[in-house]
C-alpha cells in the first residue's frame, strides 16, 4: 500500500501488515510530520502515482508508537526519582533543622540533653538566671561491688554578673516522660563568677526502664 505525507506529499510504500487493521501513528522521514495512519488498500495505479516518484532512500515512514512507550517510561522513572529526592531532601532538611535549632529545642525540653550529647552535639539547659549546663557525660562504675550512674557535667555562667547557683536535680525517666528516680547533684561551689565555669556531680542507681538522664535547676519544672 502507499501512504502521503499530509505536510510534504511524499509518498512512501508501506507494508499493510504494518498498518494493521486498526491503524498506527507514523512520522514522516523527510519532514519528520506525525500523522495516524489508517488502513488504505490502494494500490500506486489507483493513487496515479508513479514508482519512480517514491524517493528511494524513504522506503518507509518510522512508526512512533514504541518511541511513545520509551517517553512514557522515561516519564515514570523521572517521577519516582523526583520523589525520592523530594523525600530524601525534607529528611535533610528536618535532620538540619533539628541540629541547628538544638539549642532552642534543650532550652525548652532539658530531657533531649543527653540524647544531643549522646551524638556528640554540645547543647546546655539553661534557667531564668542565665546559668547553662554543658558537656553533660555518663559513666556506669562499680562502688562496694556496686554498679552506679555517675552523672557529671559543667554549669557556665556567661552573664556580665556573678550568680548563686540553684539546686541541680539528676533525674531518669522512662520513655512515657515518667520519673523514675532523681537527686540532688553536688556542686564544687554554689556560687559562680562571671565568665566561668564549675563542676556538677550526681550518682544515680542505674534502671532498665530509663531511656533518658535530665539534668535541671531546682527552679525548673
Amino acid at each position: 500500500m502507499i501512504v502521503n505525507c499530509l505536510n510534504c506529499n511524499t509518498s512512501y510504500f508501506v507494508d499493510p501488515l504494518e498498518i494493521g487493521n486498526q491503524g498506527r501513528t507514523v512520522r514522516c522521514m523527510k519532514c519528520s510530520n506525525i500523522w495516524h495512519q489508517q488502513p488504505v488498500l490502494k494500490t500506486s495505479s489507483e493513487l496515479g502515482v508513479e514508482d519512480d516518484a517514491i524517493p528511494t532512500n524513504n522506503k518507509s515512514p518510522s512508526a512512533i508508537g514504541n518511541l511513545n512507550e520509551s517517553k512514557i517510561i522515561k516519564v515514570k522513572k523521572r517521577s519516582i526519582y523526583f520523589r525520592l529526592f523530594f523525600v530524601f531532601a525534607l529528611i535533610v532538611v528536618f535532620i538540619g533543622s533539628l541540629i541547628l535549632s538544638r539549642q532552642s529545642i534543650v532550652n525548652k525540653w532539658p530531657q533531649f540533653t543527653a540524647y544531643y550529647s549522646s551524638i556528640g552535639m554540645n547543647v546546655y539547659s539553661s534557667n531564668p538566671s542565665g546559668l547553662e549546663f554543658r558537656n553533660i557525660m555518663r559513666e556506669y562504675i562499680f562502688e562496694d561491688g556496686k554498679e552506679i550512674l555517675l552523672i557529671t557535667g559543667d554549669i557556665w555562667n556567661p552573664t556580665e554578673q556573678n550568680r548563686l547557683i540553684p539546686k541541680v536535680i539528676a533525674e531518669l525517666v522512662d520513655n512515657n516522660g515518667y520519673k523514675l528516680q532523681g537527686i540532688i547533684a553536688n556542686l564544687i561551689s554554689n556560687k559562680i563568677k562571671s565568665g566561668l565555669s564549675t563542676k556538677f556531680e550526681a550518682q544515680l542507681i542505674p534502671s532498665r526502664d530509663a531511656e533518658t538522664i535530665v539534668v535541671r535547676f531546682a527552679s525548673e519544672k
